[in-house]
C-alpha cells in the first residue's frame, strides 16, 4: 500500500456523491456498484479529469489537477483492495465448504467401518466406554 491515503488525510479529500461528500473511509463502506458507488465515485472523477485538461499517456509531469489524480488514486485503490478482500472471503468460504465434505465423507467411512463389524466387536468397544 502506498501513501495515498496519508495524502488523503493531510489534504482531507473528500468525494462528491448523490449522497453527499464522503470521506475516505466512506469509500469503504459503500457499493461498489450501484447510485451511490465506487464505480459512480470512479466514473465522476474520471469526466472530471477529462473536462479538466487533456490526459497524457506519455507525460511524466500530469497535465490535470493532482488532487484530482489523487483522488483517483485512492479511489482505484479502494476498489482493488475491496476486491481483495472479496477474493479472500471466497477462498475462505471454498475452504470451509471442502473442509465440510471432507468431514462429511471421513464420518461416512468411519459409519460403514462400523457396521462391517460384527456384533461381538460391537459389543466390546460399547462396552469399553
Amino acid at each position: 500500500m502506498s501513501d495515498i491515503f496519508l495524502k488523503a488525510a493531510q489534504k482531507k479529500i473528500r468525494f462528491a456523491t448523490q449522497k453527499g461528500l464522503l470521506t475516505t473511509e466512506d469509500l469503504f463502506d459503500i457499493p461498489m456498484k450501484g447510485k451511490t458507488s465506487l464505480q459512480s465515485v470512479a466514473s465522476d472523477l474520471y469526466s472530471e479529469i477529462k473536462e479538466s485538461g487533456e490526459i497524457s499517456f506519455v507525460d511524466d509531469t500530469p497535465s490535470t489537477d493532482s488532487t484530482l489524480n489523487l483522488k483517483m488514486d485512492v479511489v482505484k485503490e479502494v476498489i482493488r483492495i475491496r476486491k481483495d478482500q472479496e477474493a479472500s472471503r471466497l477462498k475462505a468460504a471454498e475452504t470451509r465448504q471442502k473442509n465440510q465434505l471432507i468431514d462429511q465423507i471421513i464420518a461416512e467411512k468411519q459409519n460403514e467401518e462400523l457396521r462391517n463389524m460384527p456384533i461381538e466387536e460391537l459389543v466390546k468397544l460399547r462396552k469399553g466406554d
